[in-house]
């Protein structure tokens, strides 16, 4: 579309799932062209970087992204040591990588989930909880994230599904809402079916037979 309002031109997109997936693997990627090395799953940690990982704490895992040197001092700080000797460099953060996931994992095992992502993040480490299917919608809907909408109020038959899912993007800040709730499994069998000529009775006997659902 921007190459269109730019030359009038439009262009023919082509995108794969494959290609995306592949895409977000640039990092594995880059280390096997330069060492010919077949990288193994490895789930939500980095082999080659402590501070960049997933870790469970006493009730449930956390993801760190303290990449640098600089947000794996802040890292330590919050975790009580101040005067651990830090990685200058990221080599040198990947050569310390093993001693470093031990002792992570022992102080994140002992606090909170949400008392360390409180922590990390006014320390400015990216840090976030990983949540629950459940926890994650009701984050969504409490902060008016898009990807989550509301029935519409004035709905009567709601009660089947209070919330549906939504669109993962705003346009102009603005969010999308539902001018109508999905219909119950049946609502509009009746009235369709009277349309195209059945009487009440064809009716009733079709959804006595099962052969029809009616609300």
């Amino acid at each position: 579309l921007r190459e269109r309002d730019h030359t009038g031109k439009g262009a023919f997109v082509d995108v794969a799932m494959h290609d995306v997936a592949l895409a977000l693997q640039t990092f594995e990627m880059a280390n096997f062209f330069v060492g010919d090395t077949i990288p193994r799953p490895h789930g939500n940690t980095t082999s080659t970087n402590a501070g960049y990982s997933a870790y469970e704490t006493r009730d449930g895992p956390i993801m760190i992204g303290a990449y640098t040197p600089e947000l794996q001092r802040r890292l330590w700080q919050v975790l009580g040591e101040k005067d651990r000797a830090i990685a200058p460099t990221l080599y040198d953060v990947g050569e310390r990588s093993g001693e470093d996931a031990r002792d992570l994992a022992a102080h994140l095992a002992r606090r909170s989930s949400a008392e360390l992502e409180a922590a990390l993040q006014a320390a400015g480490v990216p840090a976030a909880r990983i949540r629950t299917l459940d926890a994650a919608l009701d984050d969504a809907t409490g902060a008016r994230r898009p990807v989550v909408v509301a029935a519409p109020a004035d709905t009567t038959d709601t009660a089947a599904m209070p919330r549906f899912p939504g669109l993962p993007f705003k346009l102009d800040d603005a969010g999308f809402g539902l001018r109508h709730a999905p219909r119950r499994h049946g609502a509009d069998t009746r009235a369709v079916l009277m349309e195209l000529g059945y009487s009440n009775d064809e009716i009733d006997r079709l959804a006595a037979t099962g052969a029809i659902r009616c609300a």
